[in-house]
């Protein structure tokens, strides 16, 4: 991801094209996860212990997950928030769910995984 780009936006549309360009067949979907980025964002906005913090970038990424549902039809369906770990520039280290947008500081490289599983009839949740 480049300066700017939403990387939780980018990591939706990556799950949805990369599915949809695939064997899908036999009642399968797919679960996505986001297990490593490298990087920076600009000014991420958290949820750190039932408050919201603004930490003022760029700030480095320590650690980021997110988790993902891709139904046979492509349509993905997040799982609760992207998480974050950063260190900002006196490098104090924070961490907790992001609120809105996760804006990439310049190139940003996100590590994802994908596993095809057949849903049960009465699963309702990942």
């Amino acid at each position: 991801m480049a300066l700017n780009e939403d990387i939780g936006e980018k990591v939706l549309n990556y799950f949805q094209n990369s599915t949809n360009n695939s064997e899908n067949s036999n009642g399968h979907a797919w679960r996505g996860f986001i297990v490593h980025a490298t990087g920076s964002v600009l000014h991420p906005r958290m949820n750190i212990e039932n408050s919201s913090a603004f930490n003022k970038g760029p700030c480095n990424i320590l650690t980021l997950g997110g988790r993902y549902t891709i139904s046979e039809d492509g349509q993905v369906q997040e799982h609760g928030p992207l998480m974050i770990s950063i260190s900002n520039t006196n490098w104090v280290v924070v961490g907790g769910q992001v609120i809105g947008r996760l804006v990439a500081a310049g190139n940003v490289q996100v590590v994802v995984f994908t596993i095809r599983y057949k849903p049960s009839e009465d699963e309702d949740e990942v």
